[in-house]
């Protein structure tokens, strides 16, 4: 949009504004209800909606209000020539309705300079000045994103994990993504920090099952040690099955202290995939437009939000307990994706091993732990052949050995342990201490051959 049109824009929306104010003072004076707003109380949020401030009389409460909102709804379609949702704000008291003229809220525009381990959601409008919405994981350890179909719940995830990546480094923090649709995490697959990208249920339950088995050994050592372990899931309801469901909620249950978290996103948030990882898990939640007001109810964790009454396109409420504000999201297309994915790379002076997670049924043999692949050769053919890869995991070496092991030679699942050692910087001499308790030429020739090296002492 140019800037003659903004300017007609700016003003037509007196005169709109005072429109609807009068059609809403109508609409209770028509029901003999002591409620009213005027032009002064009303905020215009962006170009993302307007909130109705509302003075009540001393006998009138909310819910009087809430119960004119079909009747408020149907006046304001009449007066905008198309259906316009009118949704009550309880703190402070206003009618929502979404901008006659929406435009998205660009993110270059964001002003706040984000800390490590700080996520950036939106523009929060519900109090004072406007103002940049932070998520940080020292103070919200689990997020629970829901929202249908055009509410913004991707574009919001988006811009979460680009954030995040952007300004915490590769070494203090591990990204685990689960995204059975391959779609809309994809383009973080190729960040430093990512450890897996998840596409196919199977892969998912490794990524579930290492979240449960590393949470033990933090536990069990007594304190956090290793960098930030954040597992991301985009649909969780793809996941939640009984036996799932319980490994997560016991996971999360102790996970805040040892640094261990999640990002859950659902079109879903019925009570068999939200209600079982429980209120005290999911203590922040960005709830969306859905589709039934038991939705709302389920996905905020309380009543009376409203959030099936939202516009959809980034309108977000931010519930956290008993305080609920409402924020815009902004906008992340997939250019600006790729910009801010782009620019992380840049930061951190490298990128992950693997652009694209491939799958090949054939390759993935030990389960349990994530995995990476990375391509070595080929290409697809015109009949769909995927290309070869090589399976690279990602194994804590406390996970899949009681070092130090017996003498003989190395299992599969060993070897890949100590490669992991290896790539993260152990001297040969030190994983011999650590697999087999000291040096001979036998567990140098064993260990030689597991990093590829062959058998020369």
């Amino acid at each position: 949009m140019n800037n003659m049109e903004a300017e007609r824009i700016r003003e037509r929306m007196p005169a709109i504004i005072a429109g609807e104010v009068a059609a809403i003072n109508r609409t209770f004076q028509g029901r003999t209800l002591d409620a009213g707003t005027r032009a002064g109380w009303t905020v215009v949020a962006g170009r993302s909606y307007i909130a109705y401030g509302l003075r009540l009389g001393g006998a009138v409460l909310p819910q009087d209000v809430e119960k004119l909102l079909p009747k408020l709804t149907e006046a304001l379609s009449a007066l905008r020539h198309r259906p316009t949702d009118v949704r009550l704000r309880r703190k402070p008291l206003a009618l929502e309705v979404a901008h006659p003229f929406p435009a998205p809220l660009d993110w270059q525009r964001a002003q706040t300079r984000l800390q490590p381990d700080t996520m950036l959601t939106g523009r929060n409008y519900s109090g004072g000045e406007p103002c940049d919405d932070v998520l940080c994981f020292d103070d919200t350890p689990h997020v629970l994103i829901a929202g249908t179909t055009g509410s913004g719940k991707s574009t919001l995830l988006r811009m979460m994990i680009a954030t995040l990546a952007l300004n915490t480094s590769p070494d203090a923090l591990r990204l685990y993504l689960v995204d059975l649709k391959n779609e809309d995490l994809l383009p973080f697959a190729r960040l430093p920090h990512v450890e897996t990208t998840a596409i196919t249920r199977a892969q998912a339950m490794d990524v579930v099952r290492y979240m449960h088995a590393e949470k033990n050994r933090r536990v069990l050592e007594g304190k956090a040690t290793g960098p930030r372990v954040v597992l991301v899931v985009d649909e969780l309801a793809q996941i939640a099955d009984k036996s799932t469901l319980l490994l997560l909620d016991e996971t999360l249950a102790v996970a805040r202290s040892k640094r261990l978290n999640a990002i859950f996103a659902t079109q879903k948030p019925t009570v068999d995939v939200v209600g079982r990882l429980g209120k005290a898990n999911l203590t922040t939640r960005l709830v969306g437009r859905v589709t039934t007001a038991d939705e709302a109810t389920t996905a905020a964790g309380r009543g009376e939000t409203g959030a099936h009454l939202l516009p959809g396109k980034g309108a977000f409420l931010r519930i956290e307990g008993a305080d609920v504000t409402r924020l815009q999201a902004y906008w992340l297309d997939d250019d600006g994706t790729e910009s801010l994915v782009q620019q992380a790379v840049t930061r951190w002076g490298k990128q992950a091993a693997v652009p694209v997670y491939q799958y090949d049924a054939g390759a993935i043999s030990a389960p349990y732990y994530p995995v990476q692949q990375r391509a070595l050769s080929g290409g697809t053919s015109g009949t769909g052949t995927v290309q070869a890869v090589q399976t690279v995991r990602s194994v804590p070496v406390t996970q899949v050995a009681s070092w130090p092991i017996p003498e003989r030679p190395l299992t599969a699942t060993e070897v890949v342990a100590v490669r992991r050692m290896h790539a993260n910087g152990a001297s040969k001499n030190k994983i011999l201490d650590v697999v087999y308790g000291g040096k001979t030429p036998k567990r140098f020739a064993w260990v030689s051959e597991a990093l590829n090296e062959g058998g020369a002492a």
